[in-house]
Formats: structure tokens, C-alpha cells, sequence
């Protein structure tokens, strides 16, 4: 018999706008919430997260067992609803206003969602040329799992967000399997143990403001 004990909010993109609007910060949150309708389990947000949704959430199902768990997703609608989807829904005008009115802008979970590449091209196009910020935005990056991505995708990012850096400071962030993804994709070896020296390689190669890296024991940032 399966129970389940708890049904809750998941998603890099709701956790940490549920975290950040914790603190009080006004965030908008803009990703997969339920359509027409948000769905119930994210209607418990703090006030300060302002939801846009553009199609139905994924699922995932957690086995939770004594000594971990199994995670089971159906992402459903996250993996068709790219670019066309979300301009036709949210609108362009609207993530031109959004992205403008705000000092940090997260763009999250691309290794995940098939149609992250899309988005990104979509934004790169059509959003953030179309206004000048007063001061340049910082722009945060967490790619996910990168380990179903193929090594022609993953060049691609890295001019992606070459591409970003036009517009904003950009900032990487990385986990340790993660780190050792993109250096082996960008220097065809194996970083080797030591995070701090693959990290400023990595540095010197892409476009950044800053690249930060973390293990389950220690968290690198690496900036100019």
C-alpha cells in the first residue's frame, strides 16, 4: 500500500521564491503554477510571491524510506510549454515589465525541462533588449542535473549565457557533479578534487560575474 503523508510545494523555481519571500522580498514567479487555475498547493505562498502561470505542474511522486528516498516525476506540461506557451499566456509586455522592475532576475532548473533552451532564445530575444535597466540587474543561474544533457546542449548554454552577460552581472551556480559536467564538456578531463582550482578555471572561460560552486562540505565563489 502506498499513503501519502503530505502533499507540498516542489520545484527550484517555487522554493526558492518561497524562500526569498520569506524574507519579505517581493518576488515574481513566473513557471508551470496551474492553468487556468493555481493550483492549491501553491496558494500558500507568502504574500510577497506574486504568481504568473502559464501551464498545469509537475508531479513527483517521493518513496521516503529510512535511509532515503526514490523520487518519481511526471513533468507533464513543463516539458511542452516553451517560448510560444508562455508568451502567449503571460505575454511579452508583461516579462518586459517584470524582468525591468526587478534588481535580480533567477532563471532556473534548464537541464531538467526540455524546452529550457527555447525559453532562454525567447528571452534573450525578445525580453531583455527591450529595456535598459538603471543599473545593471544581477542575473542568477542554477542549471540542475546536468547529466542527462548532452555535450552539444551544454556548449550551447555556454554561449546562452554569454549572451545574458550582455545585459546583466551573471552568476553560476553549481554542485559539485555539476562542476565536473560543464569543465569535462568545456576541457574534454576530469577536474581533479580540488573545486577551487576547476572553479577559476571555469571562471576564465565564461562570461561571469560570478561562478559559485558547492559540495556537502564547502561553497566556492569565484569573481573577478
Amino acid at each position: 500500500e502506498l499513503d501519502v503523508e503530505s502533499v507540498k510545494i516542489g520545484g527550484n523555481m517555487p522554493i526558492m521564491a518561497n524562500a526569498l519571500g520569506r524574507f519579505g522580498i517581493s518576488v515574481y514567479c513566473i513557471g508551470t503554477l496551474g492553468y487556468p487555475q493555481i493550483h492549491p498547493v501553491f496558494k500558500n505562498f507568502p504574500s510577497a510571491c506574486h504568481l504568473y502561470s502559464f501551464a498545469e505542474p509537475g508531479l513527483s511522486t517521493a518513496h521516503e524510506f529510512n535511509d532515503g528516498k526514490m523520487m518519481m516525476a511526471q513533468m507533464g506540461a513543463v516539458n511542452t510549454s516553451g517560448w510560444d506557451k508562455i508568451s502567449e499566456i503571460i505575454g511579452i509586455e508583461t516579462l518586459v515589465r517584470l524582468c525591468a522592475e526587478s534588481q535580480l532576475v533567477c532563471i532556473l532548473n534548464w537541464s531538467e525541462i526540455d524546452v529550457s533552451t527555447d525559453i532562454w532564445k525567447g528571452l534573450l530575444q525578445h525580453v531583455f533588449p527591450a529595456y535598459q535597466a538603471k543599473t545593471k540587474q544581477l542575473m542568477f543561474f542554477d542549471l540542475s542535473d546536468c547529466s542527462k544533457r548532452t555535450g552539444e546542449a551544454i556548449k550551447e548554454v555556454f554561449i546562452l549565457l554569454d549572451g545574458f552577460s550582455k545585459y546583466a552581472n551573471v552568476i553560476l551556480s553549481l554542485n559539485k557533479n555539476e562542476t565536473g559536467i560543464l569543465y569535462r564538456t568545456m576541457f574534454h578531463k576530469d577536474p581533479g578534487e580540488n573545486l577551487d582550482d576547476a572553479g577559476k578555471e571555469l571562471f576564465e572561460k565564461l562570461s561571469l560575474h560570478m561562478l559559485l560552486i558547492h559540495s556537502s562540505k564547502e561553497v566556492i565563489a569565484v569573481n573577478k
